[in-house]
């Protein structure tokens, strides 16, 4: 008997896809209504955004029925329209801008949005007040656009809605900056003069920091968006920052609120989800539970920034732990992120470690959780108090001689944390802080504010909250620390 051939439970569920596919594309080119006022000229862009600029005006020349795409559409186009400079691009800019507004005051009642719009609306109005230095002020618009653009995004993912990545944008800008000679130059005497470990960690491609291969970028490829989006923002702010002194609390203030706010809306819409406060014991019934024979902790060790003092207390024991590798990642400025690998110790070895001391006729002593793992980036004790930089939290030193000795590290490390506004001269040793553990019950509120002004925020902050500090530490003056 004749008749169709029977298909396969995958063909028939692909076929129902593409039916599917194209029943959408037909829904979705049927709704799309094109904008009737006439469109301006369009801008000459430089030939590294050309494609890109091309597709985001023909995207911003389109009203699309789903408003949350109309205004992640006008919100690129922006944000592409401020960060890249381009004959006629004045009047699009506008379109843009008026664009955005109309799907704007449309989201701010949505449930999911509506926060986030306030918060860009309150940051446009900053920015137009701006006690920033001049040629720091630009960022201050982009920020603000990076946020609500996560924001869009992300609610859009939610939703399964297809949008495209703000990453995108942002990198594009960066490629057009980085194409200037002069911005491309110091971008590679900033990361030639940073720490190994850290150029490794940001992919930094040292055939490129050398100068032994041309390219039009310094980055390998791959990385998380996370990695990308930090990237792409330091050359950003590294092209407007020439002649910037970050010994200056006002430059400090500018380029620490422009990291922040892509640090807080990475960690928002790119990063892992952490336990509550309401949850604070979690990583210490998870370890107490646990019978694998590795522990991965990613963190900041022993500040009070990441898991409880038990958890640090019982992963430094040495009876019970060993610490098998430690690898620096990619930070936003003030922090000091890395990958700490600890391997149960076997049993036998743990009950005779445990043993030795006392048939020594001595007594077992618990290493300091704070000071046992992490130590001096000069000579690198894990014996002696640790001090670190009150500026930018990425410089350990365990006295006054490692901090002379750290001079040109210290540095290129302020440095590359303020976008290349090199700083004329170090914070003294005085200010240095105690690289202690905090708990909120025994710190002080000044101690306590300043962690948190370090942490990566999640939670959108309420409107008047503080800018970050220039300090952004506790000072406690001392006459000696040896």
């Amino acid at each position: 008997m004749g008749g169709r051939p029977k298909l396969s439970k995958a063909q028939r569920a692909a076929a129902k896809a593409a039916e599917d596919a194209e029943a959408w594309r037909a829904e979705t080119e049927a709704a799309l209504i094109l904008r009737d006022d006439p469109a301006p000229p369009l801008p000459s862009w430089p030939e590294a955004v050309a494609t890109f600029g091309a597709s985001t005006v023909e995207a911003l020349a389109v009203t699309h029925p789903n408003e949350l795409a109309n205004a992640c559409a006008s919100a690129t186009a922006l944000r592409l329209f401020l960060s890249v400079p381009a004959a006629g691009v004045l009047p699009w800019r506008h379109r843009a801008q008026e664009s955005l507004e109309t799907s704007l005051q449309r989201l701010a009642l949505d449930d999911d949005l509506q926060a986030d719009v306030k918060s860009y609306r309150a940051a446009t109005l900053a920015a137009g007040r701006s006690a920033a230095p001049p040629q720091l002020q630009p960022l201050e618009p982009l920020a603000a656009l990076d946020g609500l653009l996560l924001a869009l995004w992300g609610v859009g993912r939610r939703r399964r809605e297809k949008l495209a990545h703000p990453v995108g944008v942002m990198e594009v800008a960066a490629a057009v900056a980085f194409g200037l000679a002069s911005v491309s130059e110091r971008c590679r005497s900033l990361l030639r003069a940073a720490p190994a470990e850290v150029r490794q960690s940001w992919g930094v491609r040292e055939e490129w920091v050398r100068g032994d291969a041309p390219a039009k970028t310094p980055w390998r490829k791959g990385g998380c968006s996370l990695l990308r989006l930090l990237r792409a923002r330091w050359v950003e702010a590294v092209a407007v920052s020439g002649g910037c002194d970050c010994a200056q609390p006002p430059v400090r203030v500018a380029l620490l609120a422009w990291q922040y706010a892509g640090r807080d809306a990475g960690a928002r819409w790119l990063a892992f989800a952490v336990p509550s406060t309401a949850a604070a014991d979690l990583s210490d019934a998870a370890l107490e539970s646990f019978r694998g024979s590795r522990v991965a902790y990613i963190g900041e060790w022993g500040s009070g920034m990441t898991g409880t003092r038990h958890l640090h207390d019982a992963l430094s024991e040495p009876a019970s732990w060993a610490l098998e590798a430690h690898v620096p990642l990619p930070n936003f400025a003030k922090l000091r992120i890395a990958l700490y690998l600890f391997r149960r110790r076997d049993p036998d070895a743990r009950s005779a470690q445990q043993a030795a001391p006392h048939q020594a006729g001595g007594k077992r002593k618990r290493r300091d959780a704070a000071e046992s793992i992490v130590g001096c980036d000069v000579c690198g004790s894990r014996q002696r108090r640790l001090w670190r930089c009150p500026w930018s939290r990425q410089l350990l030193v365990c006295g006054e001689g490692c901090y002379a000795a750290a001079e040109q590290r210290h540095t290129a490390t302020l440095a590359l944390c303020f976008c290349g506004a090199a700083p004329t001269l170090r914070p003294p040793f005085a200010l240095f802080e105690a690289a202690a553990w905090l708990e909120r019950s025994q710190a002080s509120d000044v101690e306590w504010d300043s962690l948190r002004d370090a942490t990566p925020q999640a939670e959108l902050k309420p409107p008047g909250a503080p800018r970050p500090r220039a300090h952004g530490s506790v000072v406690t003056r001392r006459q000696s620390r040896s």
